[in-house]
This record gives structure tokens, C-alpha cells and sequence, in this order.
């Protein structure tokens, strides 16, 4: 006597091939995913590192409030800087530490328009602004405005 099976039990090899290719597109989705999650990582890093040291400069400045006209118009893409003094080192310093955290493309500026906020004249106040690009042609940067002001 010869027994008959009504239901195959088991996977065939299409439905197999059809679940690998299945698996395979999800995976694909998670690869890129990760890349852009890490690609975004990388970018709020960077976005910190600048932020931080646009705030270096501003404290630096604070710190020497008493000769501020020396740091207005300082950029570091250019040779030179103050003439000598804290300001002058401070300059060196903040240089070094752009090119170290962000890179040799990387660059700082500071603009100081003195006894001025918000283009209204106030004695013995200045307003601060500090900018530090990095990337190709400079493509992102952090504007950091604040006012100082000295005895």
C-alpha cells in the first residue's frame, strides 16, 4: 500500500531565494541608514569643536578687555595678527587650535565695531562678533555675536 501526502511540508528553493532577497533589501536600508547616522555624528561634532572655540576667542577677549581694538579685523587665513602682546598670543593660539580641531582649511575671524550696540553708540561697549568656517571653500561656519565692555 502506497501512502499519499495531501501537503508538502517545508520551503521550496524559489521561496527561499525570495526570502534571501527580501532579507538582503532590509539589510541594504540598515547599511545606509548607519551611514548617514554616523555622517551626521561626524557633522554635529565638528559643529561643537567650532562653537567652542568661537567661544574661546569671545573669552579670550573678555580677559583683555582693556586692549580690544587689538583684536578687531584678525582673520587667520592671513599672515600676521596683532603687533605683540596677550593678543598676540591669543591670536597664535586660537590659529593652532583651529587648524588642529577642524583642519588646515579651517579659519577664524573676529570683527570688533567699537563703542557700538546694535549700531547704537554706547561708550566703553563693543560688539563682539567671531566666525570660524571649515570645510571645502569654507561651505559651513559658526557666527558667534556678543557685546564686551570695560571699566
Amino acid at each position: 500500500m502506497k501512502k499519499t501526502y495531501n501537503s508538502e511540508k517545508g520551503f521550496t528553493l524559489i521561496e527561499a531565494m525570495i526570502g534571501m532577497l527580501v532579507f538582503s533589501i532590509g539589510l541594504l536600508g540598515i547599511m545606509s541608514m548607519q551611514v548617514v547616522a554616523i555622517k551626521g555624528n561626524t557633522f554635529g561634532s565638528t559643529n561643537t569643536r567650532a562653537s567652542s572655540l568661537c567661544v574661546e576667542m569671545i573669552e579670550r577677549m573678555i580677559n583683555n578687555a582693556a586692549t580690544i581694538n587689538a583684536y578687531d579685523a584678525l582673520d587667520t587665513r592671513t599672515e600676521g595678527g596683532p603687533s605683540s602682546g596677550v593678543a598676540l598670543n591669543d591670536y597664535v593660539d586660537w590659529t593652532q587650535r583651529i587648524s588642529d580641531e577642524l583642519g588646515g582649511d579651517a579659519f577664524g575671524t573676529v570683527t570688533v565695531l567699537r563703542n557700538s550696540i546694535g549700531g547704537t553708540a554706547v561708550p566703553g561697549a563693543n560688539t563682539v562678533a567671531v566666525r570660524v568656517g571649515w570645510g571645502e571653500n569654507g561651505e559651513h561656519e559658526i557666527r558667534l555675536q556678543t557685546v564686551v565692555s570695560y571699566p
